[in-house]
């Protein structure tokens, strides 16, 4: 069984200047347009830059996003550990249940 990880990016303008990015269901950041440039933030607060367009400043973030990402990918590593066990577990009973009944 294989658990994969997609992660991507959706924005939306919440004013006429400010937009903001969800990643995976977690808030990824914001990217304010002020001056002709584009400021981008992170979802942890850390502030990424000023961009000449509002597509670099999404790359930025997208890509200061997928940093985190490996911490979701080892999290989904887990669970198919957890579900081999727990599937090898279930089998070692069943096994043992079929000895005990002969």
């Amino acid at each position: 069984m294989t658990i994969a990880v997609h992660r991507r990016t959706t924005w939306r303008a919440v004013q006429p200047d400010l937009l903001v990015g969800q990643e995976g269901g977690d808030f990824a950041g914001t990217i304010e347009a002020r001056d002709g440039r584009f400021t981008a933030t992170s979802g942890l607060g850390r502030r990424l830059g000023r961009f000449r367009s509002a597509a670099a400043a999404q790359a930025a973030l997208e890509a200061d996003a997928a940093v985190q990402a490996p911490r979701s990918e080892r999290d989904a590593r887990m669970i198919q550990l957890a579900i081999f066990f727990t599937g090898i577990a279930a089998a070692g009973t069943v096994a043992i249940a079929a000895m005990v009944t002969l």
